[in-house]
């Protein structure tokens, strides 16, 4: 999956990739019912910005769900007839084109909504108009990532940490999840209590489901109705003797760890940076010398056009001055 957008070049618009390509997990929405077959599918590597690693996880995926493994090739799709589609995955691309012009209808008639009332400035929703204000918050350490994430995520988790608010939007399969997961994570370590709410039971008890298993029991603690009030004692009950039981690093060790292996981290970034200029600078030499290439292959079909009788030597001397010239 990679989502595109449309852009102004030369005059035309063109379409244009907006992010790195990766494997939806949407499409794996229908689980099979064996609970092995399940835990396999749920294993798979989530490869991002890496076409044929993709097209690997997507043909694993169709082996598991018992399709046909298809041919999937990222630079060569082929063209697919309605009519012969059947259940499966093939090779080719889909375009999806979103309306709307019906969630902004319904955002209009929140804030017409919202004009006619005062009780909400003191909420969140009144950094959405610009009513409220506040200073950055500081965090207390360096980022921590207690699930998988890619850059734009991350970049993501880092504003959270420190803006008043941030809106974040994506297509089912995107890691919004996890993401939810990784900000309740680092709140944890920044001494702050979260609350996570939604109109979506099933979002909630699928983020409270990723902590207990993948982070720490008693991380997400579900509340909502009377039924599930009356687990919450016990859940938290249950996540102390977990921790009377951890025997993994105290702490303050861990805290350490995590600040050194940030600080490397930051320092094989910028080494990264220089790379890729010293890349694009290479680039650009590597143009330059075409292009004198160019040159000197122009001059020298000149000189042999005008005939005349030049030396050796002659055409050398000219030939460098050629060169001088255009390196100049």
């Amino acid at each position: 999956m990679i989502r595109i957008e449309q852009t102004k070049i030369d005059g035309s618009w063109k379409l244009t990739p907006a992010h790195e390509p990766e494997f939806n997990v949407a499409a794996l929405a229908n689980r099979p019912e064996n609970a092995d077959t399940a835990d396999e599918i749920r294993n798979l590597a989530l490869p991002f910005g890496d076409p044929d690693g993709i097209a690997q996880t997507a043909t694993e995926a169709a082996q598991l769900l018992g399709y046909d493994p298809p041919l999937l090739d990222p630079d060569h799709l082929e063209r697919l007839d309605p009519a012969a589609v059947k259940d499966g995955i093939y090779n080719t691309a889909i375009f999806l084109a979103a309306d709307f012009s019906q969630f902004r209808d319904l955002v209009h008639q929140e804030l017409r909504s919202l004009h006619r009332r005062n009780d909400w400035e003191g909420t969140a929703a009144a950094w959405l108009v610009g009513k409220q204000s506040g200073e950055m918050r500081n965090p207390s350490g360096p980022l921590a990532a207690a699930l998988p994430v890619n850059r734009s995520q991350e970049e993501i988790l880092a504003s959270i940490r420190t803006k008043p608010l941030t809106v974040v939007t994506g297509p089912p399969g995107t890691g919004k999840t996890q993401l939810v997961v990784n900000a309740v994570a680092n709140a944890w370590l920044d001494g702050e209590t979260v609350l996570v709410a939604s109109t979506n039971n099933a979002a909630v008890d699928i983020a409270v489901e990723r902590a207990d298993r993948d982070v720490q029991p008693g991380l997400l603690i579900r509340t909502g109705n009377r039924s599930i009030k009356q687990q919450v004692a016990q859940s938290i009950s249950a996540a102390r003797v977990k921790a009377r039981k951890f025997d993994g690093p105290r702490p303050e060790p861990a805290a350490k760890t995590l600040t050194e292996a940030s600080r490397r981290r930051l320092e094989q970034l910028a080494e990264v940076r220089k790379l890729e200029d010293l890349d694009q600078r290479l680039l650009g030499k590597v143009q330059e010398r075409l292009e004198v290439h160019r040159k000197l292959v122009d001059a020298t079909d000149a000189l042999r056009q005008a005939g005349g009788k030049r030396t050796a030597e002659d055409e050398a001397l000219e030939l460098n001055e050629v060169w001088v010239r255009a390196r100049a």
